[in-house]
């Protein structure tokens, strides 16, 4: 069980003090930061169990994330797909033959180098794109909306820092 309190807004002052502090303190920022992994740990495997219950067209997992990808992308290569994954890019020529019978990516060769092969979304791999956004963007509002809104806004303005972080980073 967990030693935080069931109202995040009864957390006691000293311990938002202890908080408010912490960016000057080294110590106390470890300590918050080693007292918050196991809650980070725990929130993404949940989260993550929430998201895999999501199933559409039988797509796998791996190849879900290759459509967010190819998404954000637009277009990519095998190899660039792989290296955003961690695997080969034989491993992602495997991945993308299903996503390519069931018309949801499309192989192109690259004008500039006929070698190269690129992938992008048809139309309906768009469409599914969105379909699964909706429906995981349903569950976590099913979940925020329990939270008050002082909470949303600290949520947001947390995100959007750790959004800036990462992309310094190119996370």
């Amino acid at each position: 069980m967990s030693n935080l309190p069931s109202n995040p807004d009864s957390v006691s002052k000293s311990n938002q003090d202890s908080a408010s502090n912490s960016n000057s303190n080294p110590n106390t920022k470890e300590t918050l930061l080693k007292e918050m992994k196991p809650l980070l740990d725990g929130l993404f495997i949940k989260i993550r169990q929430e998201m895999m219950k999501i199933k559409i067209e039988d797509l796998a997992n791996g190849q879900i994330f290759l459509l967010f990808l190819l998404s954000k992308h637009e277009t990519c290569n095998a190899s660039d797909l792989g290296k955003h994954l961690g695997i080969t890019s034989g491993a992602i020529t495997g991945m993308t033959d299903k996503l390519v019978s069931m018309n949801l990516i499309i192989r192109n060769r690259s004008e500039e180098d006929r070698r190269l092969v690129l992938l992008s979304l048809t139309e309906k791999g768009k469409a599914t794109v969105k379909d699964i956004q909706e429906m995981r963007y349903g569950l976590l509002n099913e979940i925020f909306m329990q939270l008050d809104d002082k909470n949303i806004i600290n949520m947001i303005e947390l995100f959007t820092q750790l959004n800036a972080i990462m992309e310094e980073r190119n996370l």
